[in-house]
């Protein structure tokens, strides 16, 4: 069985091996939209080309991707913690750029149903700039973190499922959308599961507020499974750096 020390690792694993695929799943939609033009021809004439097949793949593989990272989060604990440390007027100017993607994805599918654009150009522009949204947002909540590149404000507007409005709708959030601090506070869960919280952290120790909730946890005496402990070890470890 693994420990959350393991946990922790084996996510960090599976986070940067994500953010590899997402950023191979743009390139055939970056090529189908610069051949753009010949590949309408192409589907016109009932021929396929490569760049119409890649982009059709790596679609799928970055739903199949995104529905793994969306529904579960990190073993169903949180959301993925930032992967890397970054400037909050860059997330500024990332989310608008995700944002500005989506929504040009959402005028050319509107021109493309009202004619204004030929059918299969449309078609082609469309599927394009959707694989290349859906890589480039969930890239970028993978390596930000889901909480910087979506504010909480705006998750109702960025829900992907039914399934995470409903549940905002009814006051709750979804596990894939905790943050790891919220998860390492949160009393209902086991005290394996808050100490997973905890080791994510300590991997990432720029997560903003971490290190001040490890120090809280600290200072309780009676936090269960360890917590206490593990925490003092941390900040520890952190101080002789």
């Amino acid at each position: 069985m693994l420990t959350p020390r393991s946990k922790a690792l084996a996510s960090a694993w599976f986070q940067w091996g994500a953010i590899v695929i997402f950023f191979l799943a743009t390139i055939p939609s970056l090529a189908l939209l610069v051949r753009a033009h010949d590949s309408a021809t192409a589907i016109a004439h009932d021929t396929l080309t490569w760049e119409i097949i890649g982009a059709f793949i790596g679609g799928i593989v970055t739903i199949l991707v995104q529905a793994r990272v969306a529904q579960d989060g990190c073993f169903g604990v949180c959301a993925y913690p930032p992967a890397v440390p970054i400037r909050s007027g860059a997330i500024l100017l990332l989310r608008l750029g995700t944002q500005s993607l989506f929504w040009l994805t959402m005028v050319v599918g509107t021109l493309t149903i009202l004619r204004v654009l030929p059918t299969y150009l449309g078609l082609v522009l469309s599927m394009g700039l959707l694989n290349l949204w859906l890589a480039v947002f969930g890239g970028l909540c993978l390596a930000l973190g889901f909480e910087q590149v979506v504010p909480a404000r705006l998750r109702f507007f960025f829900a992907l499922d039914k399934l995470w409005m409903v549940w905002r709708l009814w006051g709750h959030m979804y596990r894939a959308e905790r943050s790891c601090i919220l998860a390492l506070n949160d009393t209902s869960l086991s005290p394996e599961q808050r100490l997973l919280a905890m080791e994510l952290i300590n991997l990432r120790p720029w997560v903003p507020g971490g290190l001040a909730a490890i120090h809280e946890i600290a200072r309780t005496n009676n936090a269960p499974g360890g917590l206490a402990a593990r925490a003092r070890e941390i900040l520890t470890t952190h101080a002789e750096r």
